[in-house]
């Protein structure tokens, strides 16, 4: 019998059948890339780009995919 361990991908903790955890997967439209948060699920995770364990680290992780995409305010002129 194998047994599978997945440890959270932002902090490194264990998940155990208590924990209620998250899962991001990547969306692909037509010039559109997005992401997707949904509840653990062991079926179908082939698109899964990370587990994530709790709110705070499903917050770091989106900001970590998202600040490529985001604009620099410009400068103020004097």
């Amino acid at each position: 019998m194998k047994i599978e361990t997945y440890s959270c991908d932002e902090c490194g903790s264990l998940r155990r059948e208590s924990n209620h955890w998250w899962m991001i997967s990547q969306i692909r439209w037509p010039n559109v890339t997005g992401y997707c948060i949904l509840p653990w699920c062991d079926s179908g995770d082939r698109d899964v780009l990370v587990h994530l364990c709790g709110l705070e680290c499903i917050q770091r992780r989106l900001s970590k995919l998202l600040s490529p995409h985001r604009e620099e305010p410009h400068a103020k002129e004097s």
